[in-house]
């Protein structure tokens, strides 16, 4: 109802700096009511950087304050970041009569990345 005559709205989507490093998660949703119609599009290509191979086993932190529980441990950029995917997600909900067209740039991921879309 925004756009009262238009036959099919576009969007791009806007995403932050020059890609996605070791552990991101990205994501969006979109709702397409029913009979209307959608563009989704993308700005660019999204560059997906590679893995670090982790850091020193055993190492422990310099002081209290960088002690944290194990379960935070596992979203920490020392350990963490470098043992999960990068992931980019799209929920969808597409009305009865609508249509969304996806069409994101391609993904570019570098050697010793790991990206699931």
């Amino acid at each position: 109802t925004a756009f009262p005559d238009a036959d099919c709205v576009w969007c791009y989507s806007v995403t932050f700096g020059g890609g996605l490093v070791a552990g991101d998660r990205s994501g969006m949703s979109v709702d397409v009511a029913d009979g209307c119609a959608a563009v989704l599009a993308t700005q660019g290509t999204t560059k997906i950087y590679k893995h670090a191979r982790g850091g020193p086993a055993g190492k422990s932190p310099a002081s209290a304050s960088e002690r944290i529980t194990d379960e935070a441990s596992r979203y920490s950029a020392a350990d963490a970041k470098t043992s999960r995917d990068t992931v980019q997600a799209l929920a969808a909900r597409i009305g009865d009569g609508a249509l969304l067209a996806a069409l994101p740039d391609p993904a570019q991921a570098f050697r010793d990345s790991r990206f699931r879309n």
